[in-house]
């Protein structure tokens, strides 16, 4: 109603439909090719089309109507038909490539772009800003993060937000779940409970073996925490530093042989410093406090540190505004490092 409706609102062509338009007579030949596939309104009909491997494009209007592929076909061949009619010798040469002649690169297989492995230390945490909590706590050693934390964890999230980021991977302690939720939120990608990227057992730090909440009990409260993953590692008590490395270390090359592509590991500042150990070497050394953002590259197949996690420019200081707003906890004073 109201006369014929663009072309470009019918049903999206998949890449098999794509293909077989590919085959018709007046594709296959160089002077159709040359005098009508680069017109521009061929163009702004049906460049959304020519993209294989994506059933939407967010420049094209909302479907209004629902078409099969054969019909699309044909309106398409009738369109080719008339402009073919015209004989336009004004047409310029085409500027897009025929259809199965685009290679799309995952991040892990851009040309020129290395792997890189990203580290998160978690959010500041709640037993360190209100000493209170403890007195209540029926986990006491294992503390979410603060307010404040929180704050850190979204900022950390925004920073990463635009880079190509493949995999989530967090310790199973609640702090650094919850920092890792804050990122996969703004990502949208599942996260992934490693158990090799938990703190140190340290008899010092824990007095007795810490137990870690279940992914099936973390998933009611993170639905993007990945129920089907199981951990390539897991920690012993008690535990030396060096046993906690050694173990970071094998978590963390399972890991990457395991899942291509970029990663984000989230966790604590043995992670950290177990990660960097483990990728570039005995010598390299990293800042970890809360939130930080470390980030390590792949050149020639060594690992080279490009974030050693002393800028936290990511962070906005917000935590005047923190301490006005009447939900958050009394004793919230500014940023604080894990104890």
């Amino acid at each position: 109603m109201g006369g014929p409706r663009p072309l470009y609102g019918v049903q999206r062509f998949n890449l098999k439909t794509a293909l077989a338009i590919s085959q018709l007579p007046f594709f296959r030949m160089k002077f159709h090719l040359h005098s009508f596939l680069a017109r521009a309104k061929f163009l702004q009909f049906y460049q959304p089309f020519f993209h294989p491997l994506k059933e939407t494009n967010s420049n094209c209007p909302p479907k209004t109507q629902e078409e099969s592929p054969a019909l699309a076909l044909k309106k398409l061949e009738k369109f080719l038909a008339n402009a073919r009619n015209n004989n336009d010798k004004k047409a310029v040469k085409p500027t897009c490539m025929p259809v199965g002649a685009v290679t799309v690169h995952t991040a892990d297989s851009m040309p020129g772009s290395p792997r890189a492995v990203w580290f998160v230390r978690h959010g500041a945490r709640l037993d360190v800003s209100d000493p209170e909590w403890l007195k209540t706590a029926g986990r006491q050693h294992d503390t979410p993060i603060s307010p404040e934390g929180v704050i850190e964890a979204q900022n950390v999230g925004s920073r990463l937000a635009p880079e190509k980021i493949d995999h989530i991977f967090s310790s199973p302690f609640l702090r650094a779940v919850e920092t890792a939720h804050c990122c996969a939120e703004m990502l949208g990608l599942p996260i992934k409970i490693e158990n090799g990227l938990a703190e140190c057992f340290f008899t010092k730090w824990f007095p007795y073996c810490p137990d870690f909440i279940p992914t099936s009990e973390l998933i009611q409260q993170f639905p993007r925490v990945d129920n089907s993953y199981g951990s390539v590692e897991n920690p012993v008590y008690p535990e030396t530093n060096e046993e906690m490395m050694a173990r970071t270390r094998r978590a963390i090359e399972a890991i990457i042989r395991s899942h291509p592509g970029n990663l984000l590991l989230v966790g604590h500042g043995g992670s950290g410093g177990g990660l960097v150990v483990a990728l570039a070497g005995e010598g390299a050394a990293i800042h970890a406090p809360t939130c930080c953002l470390v980030k390590l590259v792949e050149n020639n197949g060594r690992w080279i540190v490009e974030l050693d996690g002393s800028d936290t420019s990511h962070l906005r200081k917000t935590a005047p505004n923190i301490r006005n707003d009447p939900t958050i906890p009394a004793g919230v004073q500014g940023y604080y490092q894990e104890k």
